[in-house]
């Protein structure tokens, strides 16, 4: 029984000696110790540091993992380490850094929270960046010194409050490194002049957009002043001069209605006529009228070209068309298409103008 219990203890011991060197082949494989001599740069891990090093104004998930880089000024054995020779004794396990005076903490880290600080050239060409100076943080805050406001925003929060922030250049960064500050953060110490500085130039420049609103406002009251006395003046002479619209200095009114129409602008009011004018010419017109109807577009043209032919088409007989058929099957090639000219007179309707061209 007894040497029974002792074989099964010395397997028991065997074993969790097993299992001790494969948890420290592990440990190894994933934790290579690096050993630093004095004056090299490291980096210390953010992780197990006192709250009163970072900064307590950002959200701590978004500061930096790591901190420095910091040079080592001292080395730590263990006391079985110190009893080997100096070539065994392996790296040590802790180490003094130069911390900045604002760092109220101890000097010494484990060997674990530290890690080489690479200076290596990168094996790409990369562009040129300065480097941002330190940080000074004084009681747990950060400060740094404002160089210039670019910009100003009123921002609403889900409640419905309206905070107005303003967008600051700090001295020695680069633009990626601006933030929006309220009022509040930017005046902790008393007034900051570059602040003043930027609502001066805001107002001013305000002043001035207001000073142009009001002179374009009151250029465009003076405008539609203007365009209501032309549309006055033109109701009180269109009482006795029916065609006053259409009266130009060159002659009598157009002829045709649909040769004039007017068109307005924002300050006064052009009036227009086609381009067609009437015909000078001693050769008489030839006209085409599609789906003629009662004859009414006939009878202008021949009201002011008494000599003008007229060949009118149209699918019902009772209108006393020159040509009974529907306008699909209606001929165009006695008319040559380069010698027509278009004019509308309605949605309706299609009229085309044909000159005929001179004989030999």
């Amino acid at each position: 029984m007894a040497s029974r219990f002792a074989a099964q203890l010395e397997d028991a011991r065997v074993k969790l000696e097993l299992a001790q060197q494969r948890q420290r082949a592990q440990f190894d494989q994933r934790h290579l110790q690096q050993g630093f001599q004095i004056g090299d740069l490291v980096w210390v891990e953010a992780k197990h540091l006192t709250e009163n090093i970072v900064n307590r104004e950002s959200y701590r998930k978004l500061s930096p993992r790591w901190h420095g880089p910091l040079a080592v000024t001292e080395r730590f054995f263990s006391d079985q380490q110190r009893e080997l020779p100096e070539l065994d004794r392996g790296p040590p396990v802790a180490y003094r850094l130069k911390l900045p005076p604002q760092w109220r903490i101890h000097d010494v880290f484990a060997q674990h929270r530290l890690k080489a600080c690479t200076t290596a050239e990168d094996a790409f060409a990369r562009r040129s960046k300065v480097p941002a100076p330190a940080k000074v943080i004084v009681d747990g805050q950060a400060q740094t010194h404002v160089d210039r406001i670019l910009a100003r925003r009123v921002r609403t929060t889900k409640k419905g409050k309206k905070i107005e922030e303003f967008q600051v250049r700090w001295t020695g960064y680069s633009k990626a490194h601006d933030e929006w500050k309220t009022r509040d953060d930017l005046n902790f110490g008393g007034p900051l002049e570059q602040l003043l500085e930027f609502e001066n130039a805001r107002l001013t420049e305000e002043g001035v957009m207001k000073e142009r609103a009001l002179l374009e406002a009151r250029s465009q009251r003076q405008a539609r002043r203007q365009r209501r006395a032309a549309l006055g003046a033109m109701e009180t002479n269109e009482d006795s001069d029916p065609d006053f619209l259409f009266r130009t200095p060159e002659g009598p009114p157009p002829c045709l209605p649909w040769e004039r129409y007017s068109s307005t602008t924002d300050s006064f009011i052009t009036v227009l006529h086609t381009l067609q004018g009437r015909a000078k010419s001693a050769t008489p017109l030839r006209i085409l009228v599609l789906f003629s109807g009662t004859g009414s577009v006939e009878k202008e043209f021949q009201a002011c070209y008494p000599t003008a032919e007229v060949v009118t088409v149209d699918n019902e007989e009772k209108w006393n068309p020159t040509f009974v058929t529907d306008v699909q099957d209606w001929d165009f090639r006695k008319f040559r298409p380069r010698n027509l000219l278009r004019c509308c007179l309605g949605e309706s309707a299609l009229y085309r103008v044909v000159r005929p061209r001179p004989r030999a």
